[in-house]
């Protein structure tokens, strides 16, 4: 089968145009499509919780996937990077419209080792810096990890420790991390006072206004 995947951001934004793109290519290319998804959601939401992560649960070995270019695909060069290579092992041929793209071609595959090379030197920098900070607060008398005895219960961040450290240094708010890794603020300010040792008053007396600001910005969005 056939699928078309296309993605706008807000609900200002309509499908139109992407979809006629993929009409436009599908003619060209011999192509029907027998199904479309659309959704309206900002690419920065984990793909697990778009309809693009049930998509690619639903795809069989065989089909093709048309999307109008790479970036519909993820949030990050590490998320596109993990959905092409799932797409890739599922054996789906994958078209990107924009970049003149189709999988298992030599100029496909040269893109996705780029991509691939990329996510990891975003790995290598978030590590480095997350060192860095680490350095200094020891270097400054300050106690690194938990205390003895301490059992962390908040295992779906732990993965995350580099990731949250890092954006914790840009002076991201706890409800940013909350909403980014889909869990209660609560179990977020657990995770950075008792497992990361962040000084909590200092967050959250520079960050409150922030908070307000990007609640109130998600409930117009949604």
């Amino acid at each position: 089968m056939v699928y078309a995947y296309i993605r706008v951001s807000t609900e200002k934004q309509d499908f139109t145009g992407q979809l006629f793109a993929l009409q436009q290519y599908a003619e060209l290319h011999g192509l029907r499509i027998d199904e479309v998804v659309e959704e309206k959601v900002s690419g920065k939401v984990p793909r697990n919780k778009r309809d693009l992560g049930i998509l690619v649960e639903k795809l069989e070995r065989g089909d093709i996937l048309l999307t109008p270019e790479l970036s519909r695909l993820g949030r990050s060069t590490a998320d596109t990077v993990s959905t092409i290579e799932e797409l890739k092992q599922k054996e789906i041929k994958v078209h990107l419209i924009k970049e003149n793209l189709i999988s298992g071609t030599p100029n496909y595959e040269f893109m996705t080792t780029i991509y691939a090379g990329l996510a990891q030197m975003e790995r290598q920098r978030i590590s480095e810096r997350t060192k860095e900070a680490l350095r200094a607060k020891m270097a400054q008398g300050q106690k690194i990890g938990h205390y003895k005895g301490f059992k962390c219960t908040n295992v779906k961040l732990t993965p995350y420790t580099e990731e949250i450290t890092n954006y914790l240094l840009q002076g991201k708010s706890i409800l940013f991390i909350a909403n980014k890794y889909s869990v209660k603020w609560s179990t977020a300010r657990d995770f950075i006072r008792d497992r990361l040792k962040w000084d909590m008053s200092k967050i959250e007396s520079c960050t409150r206004f922030q908070n307000y600001c990007e609640a109130k910005k998600n409930r117009i969005v949604n």
